[in-house]
Order: structure tokens, then C-alpha cells, then sequence
């Protein structure tokens, strides 16, 4: 990949408004829940969990990630920009490059959408987390070994790094369908339809003992905090292996098919 094409993309990603934008109302949206009655709100960790499954999350999960970078494919390809940058740098070097910045467009809106939240809510003069329930004190039990070590920093950065990974994750197949259908409506939409269907289908396979799914293809466990095993460091060893599982088929997908669009103009 050339670095100049990787470079441009990231320009076209930083100078575009529409991330901005993005992280913006990713903030709002998780700050929206907190303004109904009789929400306890005094717990930022809590807020944010509770915040994340929410009535939007799947905008949160879907959407704004993907309007990050991901959408900027259909643009070029509705306006034949996509045949200029091909000829300048070769097909597979726009793709991938694209592709990455999609990635990171993802990255960021969810990384930065979560800490800003945080942020605001400590600030405020909130409490980061609380006692809850018998021996937990942090909100997000899988990681309640390194909050209760006094790793604090560490312990919010790991969710910071689960949410962004998950939104780069989701930015991904929205690229990938992107590439595929050529079309804002089908990038935006199918990635919600994916959260839709694999969560009627595990309610169902409760009901009629059908073969459940396994934990790798659930998007709630790719786009949100993670619950895989107990231990922190496992748990986020098998987060990265989700992410990299749907990051590379999403990839090697994405470029087959912008290769095959420049390749039949």
C-alpha cells in the first residue's frame, strides 16, 4: 500500500466534518438516556453501560460509526471518483487504504464518543463507580480484578478500548456493504439488520432449543463490553480475536469487490 494513498484517505477522514459530527452525537445519544426520570445517574460507569443498551443502541453500535468514514465509498463511486483514485494508485491500494480509514473513523467515534462521556461526567463531580451487589465495586465485572486493585486508569481504558474496537469492528461491515451494494441505505442499514436478526434469532433458539450461537458471531459481544471468561486479560484476548475475525473477513471482502468495480468500468 502506498503510504500517500493510506495519507490521503486520512486527510479526506480528519478534514471531513462528518466525524466531528459523529462523535458529537455519539456523546448525545449516550447522554439522552440519562435525562429520564428516576434514572440513577450519579454513577458514570453505570450510566454508561446502561446508556450503551439503550433505545439507540443500535444507532450507537451502527450508524454513527459508519457515517464516520465508511459511507465514503458509495460518494466515489456515485460520483466516478473511486476510477481516478484507482488509476492514480491501483485498485487494491485504494481499497485497502479506504478500508483501514473506515476502520479508524470507527475507532475513534467510539473511543473518543465514550471518553468525552466520561469526561463530562466527572467534571460534573460524579462518582466513577460504586459498590454493587456482593464483592463487585466496578459496574463492568469482568474487569472488577483491576478496579479493585486500584488500576483505575487501566480499568477505563480497557472499556474505552472494548466500545472503539467494537465501533471499528462495525465500521468495517459497513464498509464491506458498502462495497457490496453501492448504496448509504444498505451500508447503514444492514449492519443493523445483522444486530436484528441474531438477536431474534438467540431468543428464539431459547424457546425452541435450536443450536445457539457462538459468542464470536453475536454483535451485542462485538460492538459492546465483552463478557467472555472471567479473567480480564483472557476476556480481552478473546474481544481482539472477535474484532480481528470480523475486521479481516469484512476486509478481504471489501477489497475483492471495489478490485471487481474498477475492474468492470
Amino acid at each position: 500500500m502506498k503510504n500517500r494513498t493510506f495519507a490521503a484517505h486520512l486527510y479526506r477522514l480528519f478534514r471531513s466534518p462528518s466525524l466531528y459530527i459523529c462523535i458529537v452525537s455519539y456523546v448525545l445519544l449516550l447522554i439522552v438516556p440519562m435525562l429520564r426520570p428516576n434514572y440513577l445517574n450519579n454513577i458514570v460507569m453505570s450510566g454508561l453501560y446502561r446508556a450503551q443498551v439503550s433505545d439507540f443502541y443500535f444507532v450507537l453500535s451502527a450508524v454513527i460509526p459508519a457515517l464516520a468514514y465508511a459511507v465514503t465509498y458509495v460518494d466515489d463511486y456515485d460520483t466516478r471518483m473511486l476510477y481516478p483514485w484507482a488509476v492514480r494508485s491501483g485498485a487494491r491500494q485504494y481499497a485497502v487504504s479506504y478500508y483501514l480509514t473506515a476502520l479508524m473513523g470507527g475507532f475513534l467515534v467510539g473511543f473518543l464518543g465514550n471518553a468525552i462521556y466520561i469526561g463530562i461526567h466527572l467534571l460534573l463531580g460524579m462518582e466513577l463507580d460504586a459498590e454493587i451487589g456482593w464483592n463487585h465495586t466496578a459496574m463492568y465485572y469482568q474487569y472488577d480484578v483491576i478496579y479493585d486493585e486500584g488500576h483505575i486508569a487501566l480499568y477505563v481504558f480497557i472499556i474505552l478500548m472494548e466500545y472503539a474496537l467494537g465501533a471499528a469492528a462495525m465500521a468495517g461491515i459497513s464498509a464491506m456493504c458498502s462495497s457490496l451494494f453501492h448504496q448509504r441505505f444498505a451500508t447503514l442499514a444492514i449492519p443493523v439488520f445483522y444486530f436484528f436478526m441474531t438477536d431474534v434469532y438467540s431468543k428464539l433458539a431459547g424457546v425452541f432449543s435450536w443450536p445457539r450461537l457462538h459468542k464470536l458471531l453475536i454483535p451485542m459481544y462485538l460492538a459492546q463490553d465483552s463478557f467472555y471468561l472471567k479473567n480480564p486479560s483472557l476476556n480481552v484476548l478473546y474481544k481482539l480475536l472477535t474484532v480481528a475475525l470480523h475486521v479481516i473477513v469484512c476486509g478481504y471482502i471489501t477489497v475483492r469487490h471495489i478490485e471487481r468495480s474498477v475492474d468492470n468500468a
